[in-house]
């Protein structure tokens, strides 16, 4: 059993390694089609890492509340092998879809030979790389312990936003082609992304963690000057987040500022605050959310200005093709990662354009088609586990696990979840890093215990007039 010195030195190492890895993913991830190269790398990393966490994993060292996004992500490497298991011809061919493929080895005269149940098995065999990243993130966060990954979360993220927020400001400022990408929103501050949708995500997603910064270093310092510079940086911080999302041009990032930063401002309220108000709140803001993004359309889709029913390749449109493919592959899915090749089936031959159609722009729908009714069921795991983990840290009354901390991981995955139903956020590994060190952040502190607050004595004092306010303890502050 290594000594507490040792302990302390291996969280350091590991508390490093999340750091410099999830850094790397943003600045080599922003992208979903481009940068494959740094992509398999990036996920050789993670491949490796989660080898060397499951083999020197402690015997002692528990999952706390990742259980259940630990068990979707290694459930979803599962399917993707499962489809690609080949399948006896006459089995394959009673599958939707099969038809064209099975008339093209019969016009070449050949037997249909077995075939897996993905109609595109190299996208599904390179899909299984994308989950190592947050697999390992979750591992890793769980390894480095809540008590340093209270302090390094808030400041990673927000470390993040401002390089990506700054890169972004000089992308327009500057004469030079800063932009990471060919393929991009151009003559817009895409930062680290190569869509502006993507930028809008992650500093949104900062906002909570913004505030969360600005008021622990504002009520630790000791001192009026050191209290009135923490807070004047910290509200720059937030006011630059704010204009960062302004100036990004995305509807949904529009739509979603106002009511992300008041709930990033109510996750601060006294812990005893009434749970109906916190969970009436929480859900009405959601479903006007949801109600609202509904009905938009980004300012661009893949280069190109598009009006929200006008073209065959706006969101309208896009969801029609797809709700119409999950029609016929609800059951088994058409293939993990395989919306890019099938979704074409579906288009209307006399209306296809020089845009072609690479994501659903609602990940729920693009999950349901490729994945089927097993997607389904991980989608209800998710939500559920969601819930229940943000329940527990908004009820009255929470004071174990850095409640506060877990309020606003919670309201940024609440970006996450409304984004992803008019785009893909969690479909680039900068994003998918974000992502994970919030759903880290949200269960790992769920099994911590805050120090106890000493209690008044059950005595009576014996001067009465006399009153002594009790010690607070470091954990009375998270």
């Amino acid at each position: 059993m290594p000594s507490q010195s040792e302990d302390k030195i291996l969280k350091r190492a590991l508390a490093t390694a999340l750091f410099v890895y999830c850094f790397m993913c943003v600045i080599f991830g922003g992208a979903g089609r481009e940068g494959f190269v740094a992509h398999s790398y990036l996920q050789a990393v993670a491949a490796l890492g989660v080898a060397v966490l499951v083999v020197t994993w402690p015997s002692d060292e528990p999952l706390n509340g990742l259980r259940i996004p630990i068990a979707l992500l290694v459930a979803c490497i599962s399917l993707c092998l499962i489809q690609l298991i080949p399948l006896p011809a006459n089995i394959w061919q009673q599958l939707p879809s099969r038809d064209i493929v099975s008339d093209g080895f019969r016009d070449l005269g050949l037997e249909l030979p077995p075939l897996p149940l993905s109609l595109d098995p190299d996208a599904t065999l390179a899909t299984i790389g994308y989950a190592f990243t947050p697999l390992f993130i979750l591992l890793l966060s769980i390894r480095v312990g809540a008590s340093v990954l209270v302090q390094i979360v808030p400041a990673l993220i927000c470390t993040l936003a401002v390089v990506s927020f700054v890169l972004g400001i000089s992308q327009l400022l500057s004469d030079q082609d800063l932009y990471l990408y060919a393929f991009t929103s151009r003559d817009l501050p895409v930062g680290f992304f190569s869509n502006i949708n993507h930028q809008a995500s992650l500093l949104l997603m900062t906002i909570p963690f913004a505030f969360y910064l600005c008021i622990k270093l504002t009520s630790r310092a000791r001192t009026n000057d050191r209290r009135g510079a923490f807070f004047i940086l910290s509200a720059l911080l937030v006011a630059g987040l704010v204009v960062g999302v302004l100036i990004a041009q995305s509807i949904a990032g529009y739509v979603m500022l106002l009511p992300i930063t008041l709930l990033s401002a109510f996750a601060f309220q006294k812990s005893n605050i009434k749970p109906k108000l916190a969970v009436s709140s929480l859900i009405g803001l959601t479903s006007l959310l949801a109600f609202l993004m509904s009905g938009v359309s980004s300012v661009t889709l893949d280069g190109a200005d598009i009006a929200f029913a006008q073209s065959e390749v706006s969101r309208y449109s896009i969801w029609r093709m797809t709700v119409e493919a999950i029609s016929e592959h609800w059951l088994l899915g058409a293939g993990v990662g395989t919306y890019e090749s099938v979704i074409p089936l579906y288009e209307n031959p006399n209306a296809v354009g020089g845009t072609w159609i690479a994501r659903a722009h609602n990940d729920y729908l693009q999950v349901l088609m490729e994945a089927g009714l097993p997607g389904a069921v991980m989608i209800v795991l998710a939500l559920y586990w969601f819930a229940t983990a943000s329940l527990r840290a908004w009820r009255r009354g929470a004071s174990r696990g850095f409640p506060q901390f877990r309020r606003v991981a919670t309201v940024a995955l609440v970006v996450w979840a409304m984004h992803s139903l008019v785009d893909y956020p969690g479909r680039t590994i900068a994003l998918t890093a974000v992502i994970s060190l919030c759903v880290a952040a949200l269960g790992v502190t769920g099994t911590v215990k805050a120090a106890k607050v000493p209690q008044e004595s059950n005595r009576r004092p014996q001067n009465p007039k006399r009153f002594v306010l009790p010690p607070i303890s470091q954990s009375a502050l998270n």
